[in-house]
């Protein structure tokens, strides 16, 4: 798949069968998905003009920006939100319990791309507005 010029190669993970599931049924989940990435150390980067945003999935998304002077480095660094293993059990139980895993969609250039939301926290305190 190729978006704005850039690479990337998608692919869906082989999920196990349950040893209680029928033999031709499989469910699935979202989480079941999301977990493997959730569960590797796997990190994605997006360059822009000032910022780079880091997106480690499973553990967190940070934004930084690194100004070199000669052999020094000064770095401005922001976590946007952290997640870890209790909050991924912690939202399977969620989902477990209200039966709402919709994917829901957002048109981006025109596109209808599917997304599952996640609440990240205990990110950087912005000092514009705490």
């Amino acid at each position: 798949m190729v978006i704005a010029n850039e690479k990337y190669k998608c692919f869906l993970p082989k999920l196990a069968k349950k040893e209680d599931e029928a033999e031709d049924t499989i469910e699935t989940s979202v989480l079941d998905y999301l977990e493997p990435l959730f569960k590797g150390s796997v990190c994605s980067y997006r360059i822009e003009s000032y910022w780079t945003y880091e997106i480690c999935h499973g553990n967190y998304i940070k934004q930084y920006h690194e100004e070199r002077d000669g052999k020094s480095t000064k770095l401005q660094e922001y976590y946007l939100g952290k997640w870890n293993k209790d909050k991924t059990a912690d939202l399977r139980k969620k989902l477990e319990e209200s039966k709402d895993e919709k994917l829901r969609y957002k048109k981006i250039e025109g596109i209808n791309l599917a997304y599952f939301e996640v609440e990240m926290s205990d990110g950087t305190l912005c000092d514009l507005n705490n």
